[in-house]
């Protein structure tokens, strides 16, 4: 579910929005203990995508590659080392993930309740 967004990440189609509250609200709604973590691993993904140090993931075919990656960004939280933006970040990129942050953090509270 999340390769699809976070290859089409930076789309100027609208849909992008809607497909990712959808999966965000599946997501939530299924209600287990790591659907906090996949939203973590979705962001996380996104962020990755506004820099430098990420632009080999388009070859990235696999979901288990995906995961295997977030494996290890996850005992190495600080994997970024090349902290430029990449030159083709546009206004999209930022709307679609304060849009994504958004919407996990309202999903995150009433979550918690």
């Amino acid at each position: 579910m999340f390769t699809v967004l976070i290859r089409h990440f930076g789309t100027e189609n609208l849909d992008w929005f809607c497909a990712a509250e959808t999966i965000l609200n599946t997501l939530f709604n299924i209600k287990t203990r790591n659907s906090p973590e996949y939203a973590k691993f979705f962001i996380q993904k996104l962020t990755n995508r506004l820099y430098c140090a990420d632009v080999l993931e388009d070859q990235k075919e696999d979901d288990l590659e995906i995961l295997e990656d977030y494996q290890n960004m996850s005992q190495n939280p600080h994997g970024i080392q090349n902290l430029e933006l990449r030159p083709e970040v546009n206004d999209y990129h930022f709307a679609q993930i304060f849009f994504v942050v958004g919407h996990v953090a309202i999903k995150m509270l009433t979550f918690i309740e």
